[in-house]
């Protein structure tokens, strides 16, 4: 909907390793994980141009596809 799209998803992934010194054995150690997700915004359709030029509709098709895919990566991160 713009020239400069600002449209962009982050994923950080912060790893811990706590090792116990007092051990030799690698069973002693544990590793976590802990990931942050942020998702680009969806496309407001109340803000896309719909009139009677092709233009608009196309405009339109877009943001609901975005949306769309937005919604199933989404469900792919969740699972």
């Amino acid at each position: 909907m713009n020239e400069a799209s600002s449209r962009s998803h982050s994923i950080l992934t912060f790893t811990v390793l706590q090792e116990d010194l007092s051990r030799s054995d690698a069973s002693a150690n544990f590793m976590s994980r802990f990931r942050l997700v942020d998702l680009a915004g969806s496309e407001r359709q109340s803000k896309v141009n719909v009139d009677s030029q092709q233009v608009g509709e196309e405009q339109f098709k877009e943001a609901i596809e975005i949306n769309l895919s937005l919604f199933t990566l989404r469900q792919v991160i969740s699972a």
